[in-house]
């Protein structure tokens, strides 16, 4: 009996590490992910429709979905907010320009941001008319392409200027220029 008891038990031992290899060589290759269940917070499914229950890789996959999604969100949130927050802020500079614009002249406050305008539109003693900058600038370029004929000239006239490299004529028309000036 005793025997025989042995031998049961050891076919019993033998039948198991038998099935036991098998069971671990079938889910060899396998995923545990695909095994595993894992719960969904409950704010999540109500707003996102998720299950209440997904596998491992399933959540993952939920998860960085639904990470990727707040955070974008998130960050274009906080962009409206700056936007919002610049605009307040020049609204606020504004109505300070005003104030300070009523303090000096009463009647600019009823019109918000005049004195703004007014600063603007008019021009200080002694500032040059569009029509006159235009002048000195025709007349500075005239002056410019008068100098390098000039000094062009002079250089033609004491060598031979096919024969000058660039470099050697950019050289002379900068010291002829600097001369004049």
């Amino acid at each position: 009996m005793n025997t025989s008891l042995f031998n049961l038990r050891s076919l019993l031992m033998v039948v198991i590490a038998i099935a036991t290899t098998l069971t671990l060589v079938a889910c060899m290759g396998k995923d545990m992910g695909d095994f595993v269940k894992v719960a969904t917070p409950i704010g999540i499914q109500k707003s996102d429709g998720v299950p209440p229950k997904l596998t491992l890789n399933e959540a993952e996959y939920e998860y960085s979905a639904w990470f990727d999604r707040t955070q974008g969100d998130g960050t274009q949130w906080r962009g409206l907010v700056m936007n919002g927050r610049d605009s307040a802020a020049l609204l606020s500079s504004l109505a300070l320009q005003v104030g300070k614009d009523a303090q000096a002249h009463p009647a600019v406050a009823m019109i918000p941001g005049l004195g703004l305008l007014i600063g603007y539109a008019t021009r200080r003693f002694g500032d040059a008319s569009p029509s006159q900058l235009a002048e000195k600038q025709k007349a500075s370029y005239n002056k410019g392409q008068k100098d390098v004929l000039t000094a062009l000239d002079t250089r033609s006239r004491t060598t031979d200027a096919s024969n000058a490299s660039a470099a050697e004529l950019i050289a002379i028309i900068k010291a002829e220029v600097a001369k004049t000036a």
